[in-house]
């Protein structure tokens, strides 16, 4: 005479109890004290509890964040997943910085390396590092560690020792992703400025730096030590919000890198992520015109194409190439 109805943490025990009594007595909610119910029903038959829902459509493309190699593997369109790094795939940069030892928390990294985290919009470079709000008063990594030459190997030594210990524990991961993070915002401290005036973009310090972890991984594989676990691998990054354009100059009727610094590594892949492309259109229509010029800047720096291997929803080049 009795039914049970759970669900994940309390909000999911809340939905199901509103998808029974939709079955049932054909409820709808649609704010607080708004809703639809059949009433003054006296009698129900027995509900027949075997529910199967079939979505529309046949894939789902799955992008974001915390995704396991299993869920994307399983439940998406990717072919072969990035791997995470310390959990985390995606807008997932900040976790390059992390280790098992003293800067095993976002906020133990910031206060002991401030120099790799950014310094944003109206905020110094001690507010950056001592901040205690929910971010710690930074959203992305520093690319040029304030122009401090020592923290810039450090940091890129760190990103290249993830990437390392990944690798050590499974021969699997060819692929990865360091992107930035999912805000409108880069590092406003002097170095990172100056370099904005030489490219043009933030981006340009973005490929100096994972060229260089790159390389570092390379020489790695190379050594005694790691030849056992060389690999072909790749390192993704999405061109995104504030470091969506390449790093790159129109000369004549092509784009050139603005110089050999900002070439990608052979395993460095752009994926051209623009937010507010028209996907309904192809990209030679002509609302797409900046979107498909920077596709075709990105290709002058990167051996790939700069669709890259993720997911088609991200790069409206694909809608007139598929």
């Amino acid at each position: 005479k009795s039914i049970y109805i759970a669900g994940g943490k309390s909000v999911g025990t809340l939905f199901g109890v509103y998808n029974f009594l939709g079955r049932i007595l054909n409820y709808d909610y649609f704010a607080e004290n708004i809703y639809s119910l059949d009433k003054g029903v006296k009698e129900l038959a027995l509900y027949a509890y075997d529910v199967t829902v079939i979505p529309d459509c046949e894939f789902n493309t799955l992008t974001h964040a915390f995704l396991t190699p299993n869920v994307l593997k399983n439940f998406s369109m990717y072919a072969e997943p990035t791997t995470p790094v310390r959990g985390k795939t995606g807008h997932g940069s900040l976790c390059y910085t992390l280790d098992d030892e003293n800067d095993s928390t976002l906020k133990n990294a910031i206060q002991n390396n401030p120099k790799w985290f950014s310094q944003e919009e109206g905020m110094s470079e001690e507010d950056a590092a001592v901040n205690d709000d929910e971010i710690f008063g930074t959203t992305q990594l520093c690319y040029t560690a304030h122009g401090d030459i020592v923290e810039y190997e450090k940091l890129y030594n760190r990103m290249a020792q993830n990437l390392i210990a990944i690798m050590r524990s499974n021969m699997g991961a060819v692929r990865f992703n360091c992107s930035v993070s999912d805000t409108h915002t880069h590092c406003k401290c002097e170095s990172c400025e100056a370099e904005t005036v030489i490219y043009g973009t933030p981006t340009g310090s973005v490929v100096k730096l994972l060229n260089k972890v790159i390389e570092t991984v390379d020489a790695w594989m190379a050594s005694e030590e790691g030849k056992e676990y060389a690999r072909e691998w790749s390192l993704e990054f999405y061109a995104y919000n504030d470091y969506q354009n390449a790093p790159a100059k129109l000369v004549g009727d092509s784009y050139q890198p603005v110089d050999d610094t900002v070439k990608c590594n052979k395993r460095l892949v752009p994926v051209v992520a623009y937010v507010t492309a028209d996907y309904t259109s192809p990209i030679e229509a002509s609302q797409n015109k900046p979107y498909k010029e920077q596709c075709d800047a990105w290709r002058s720096i990167s051996n790939t194409d700069p669709s890259g291997p993720s997911d088609q929803a991200s790069n409206p080049y694909t809608q007139s190439r598929s």
